[in-house]
């Protein structure tokens, strides 16, 4: 559901907010973008397909209230399916930008 350019983006835009100590922001990116292709995969299973196409069209979205329905649904499958824990509470930052990312994007006007 996410192409590898719209993941980029979503790493940039998080990798802009979080810091993993000690790394270098390249080796944040790159681990970045192996977390963000784990919570990808869940947007495809999460995100009913009507949803897909308004996540690269600022055209066509939906409103807040829908989009962050579904956000919050979909910050749940992550939090239960990819292990965050070993970030600690920056894991829990990384998955809540992805989220906020994604809502925003379902929102008329909103693009990932």
């Amino acid at each position: 559901m996410l192409s590898q350019a719209q993941l980029n983006s979503i790493a940039d835009q998080i990798n802009a907010k979080v810091d993993l100590p000690f790394l270098g922001e390249n080796q944040e990116k790159q681990i970045l973008l192996t977390i963000l292709g784990q919570a990808g995969s869940l947007v495809a299973k999460v995100v009913p397909q009507k949803y897909a196409a308004m996540l690269g069209d600022p055209q066509q979205g939906v409103d807040k209230q829908e989009a962050t329905e579904v956000g919050k649904n979909l910050l749940s499958q992550i939090t239960s399916s990819v292990n965050m824990d070993m970030f600690g509470s920056v894991g829990k930052n990384i998955a809540n930008s992805f989220v906020e990312s994604i809502v925003s994007g379902l929102q008329k006007g909103g693009k990932v």
